[in-house]
């Protein structure tokens, strides 16, 4: 099975570190019920079991965040999408990735991989080489 994911550009984020922070209001939920509540105006219409939100910061991909579920949900404007996410933000090898509005599918077979415990280079210099398409 080809699981499929989400790429979302890090609004207002420097880091891969910043995910987290600007997340915590939208942190819903106790013990193993506990998730980021994120909302959309689009709503994915494929099946993203087992997927990911991958987050783009100066077009590349930098962290992802286990999608554990999809809803819609009737607003006064229209439908809205809510996706729930896991709230552990894990850090991956930096992927140049072109930024867009919204959020678009990306197959398993395009994942970046994780990045390794106590990767050596700093998060920028990696950043810049995923740029230049020379990681």
């Amino acid at each position: 099975m080809n699981r499929l994911g989400l790429t979302r550009v890090a609004y207002a984020c420097a880091a891969a570190a910043d995910i987290p922070v600007r997340q915590r209001p939208f942190i819903e939920g106790e013990g193993a019920d506990r998730h980021v509540r994120l909302t959309s105006r689009r709503i994915p219409r494929r099946v993203l079991a087992g997927g990911y939100l991958f987050w783009i910061i100066r077009h590349t991909l930098v962290a992802r965040q286990q999608l554990l579920g999809v809803a819609e949900e009737a607003t006064p404007d229209g439908q809205l999408a809510i996706l729930r996410l896991h709230p552990h933000v894990e850090a991956l090898v930096p992927m140049h990735c072109r930024a867009h509005q919204g959020w678009r599918y990306i197959a398993e077979a395009d994942w970046p991989q994780i990045a390794p415990a106590g990767d050596a280079m700093p998060s920028n210099l990696a950043a810049e080489l995923a740029t230049l398409a020379l990681l």
